[in-house]
């Protein structure tokens, strides 16, 4: 099948053959599992190799959703079934069908939900590509935000900054050192740099590629509480739509274990926070699927936990949100420190992961504000 009659999101990952009669036999396949079953086979026979290529990645996740307690409702071969169709139909990654519990959901429940493969052209409609670099790469974003940092950050890039780096390490210590175009909490390290080793830990880290050293936020007990060996954020993610800034499905996230870092990737869990509040709405979960009511290690609850200075962290997002006017959408990662609220990293792809703590499909919202950016514009 030629791929000019896929659909594309980014450019990179292939999940609907948009057709006339591929619209309407998704639609069909809404209504009864004998029309799923055709709607399938129309995948299996237009690519067979894409098909076969993602049923070790669905028994993958049964298997990880059996491992966490988890019982299929029908026989296997029909979840294999709904999960294929789930990926067509809705966009949904196979993890993200028992994330989101779509096994317990009709279609239209299912089509409340904002699924990765389709999370792509919603950026795309929001925010303007070439505005990606000040995100994707830290020093760019760490140029244009820096005021709103309240630390020393230095991104490094040549060799020419040994002696910068060298000094900077006799300021800070310890120091975060990042990638600089890394995401998700890969590869940070906090280490002490004795000045003598200086220089050949930056042979050695530049040499593997670009990286950013960060003076550490010195954490506000409030949030250290809960994992005091990480710094423990909220993801507050905000859409602009003229004058307006609309904060849309912020959570707490909390490390666990030896991470320093609060990332999910990394082992960390999350949970919903009220966007008027500041409180925590919704029990944790880790990117596993393991759901938490207290902190796994200081077994501190976390529900009705409040933010301390919520209405500053808001004013906080919303400032952010102006820097760069023609990028509507941006997920903001905020820590409350010694110093209040500060900026760590801004996404202009962050991932709509909030949908799974609390089981809350958001996609009539963010279609209903893209209309409006639309419609400005």
């Amino acid at each position: 099948m030629n791929s000019k009659f896929w659909k594309y999101t980014d450019g990179t990952a292939r999940w609907k053959y948009d057709s006339p009669f591929e619209n309407w036999l998704s639609r069909r396949a809404d209504e009864s599992e004998w029309m799923k079953a055709l709607y399938v086979g129309f995948y299996r026979l237009i690519d067979g190799s894409f098909y076969r290529g993602g049923l070790p990645f669905i028994d993958r996740e049964i298997a990880n959703f059996q491992q966490l307690g988890g019982t299929l409702p029908w026989p296997r071969k029909r979840i294999v079934r709904d999960m294929v169709y789930s990926l067509h139909r809705f966009g949904a990654m196979f993890n993200e069908y028992f994330r989101y519990e779509f096994y317990l959901k009709n279609a239209a429940g299912r089509d409340e939900y904002i699924c990765d493969k389709a999370r792509y052209d919603y950026y795309r409609r929001m925010n303007r590509t070439e505005n990606l670099p000040i995100f994707d790469d830290k020093g760019k974003t760490y140029q244009y935000f820096g005021a709103f940092y309240g630390r020393e950050v230095l991104a490094v890039e040549s060799a020419a900054q040994k002696a910068d780096f060298a000094a900077f390490v006799c300021r800070h210590a310890p120091v975060m050192i990042k990638p600089l175009g890394s995401s998700g909490g890969r590869n940070i390290r906090k280490l002490t740099i004795a000045p003598e080793a200086a220089d050949t830990f930056f042979d050695e880290t530049l040499a593997k590629g670009p990286f950013i050293a960060e003076e550490v936020i010195v954490q506000a007990p409030e949030l250290a509480q809960f994992h005091p060996a990480s710094l423990n954020t909220v993801r507050l993610p905000t859409i602009t739509v003229g004058e307006e800034v609309h904060v849309f499905g912020p959570f707490l996230r909390l490390g666990t274990g030896g991470s320093v870092v609060d990332n999910a990737f990394a082992g960390g869990c999350f949970a919903c926070i009220d966007e008027e509040t500041g409180i925590v709405s919704s029990p944790a979960c880790s990117k596993s699927g393991q759901v938490f009511l207290k902190h796994p290690d200081t077994d501190l609850p976390i529900i009705g936990f409040r933010l301390p200075e919520w209405d500053k962290a808001v004013a906080l997002a919303a400032q952010l949100a102006a820097v760069v006017p023609d990028n509507h959408y941006a997920a903001w990662d905020l820590a409350y420190s010694d110093k209040g609220w500060v900026m760590v990293e801004g996404n202009a792809r962050g991932e709509f992961v909030m949908q799974m703590p609390d089981k809350v499909g958001r996609k009539r919202r963010l279609l209903a504000l893209i209309q409006r950016i639309e419609q400005e514009n």
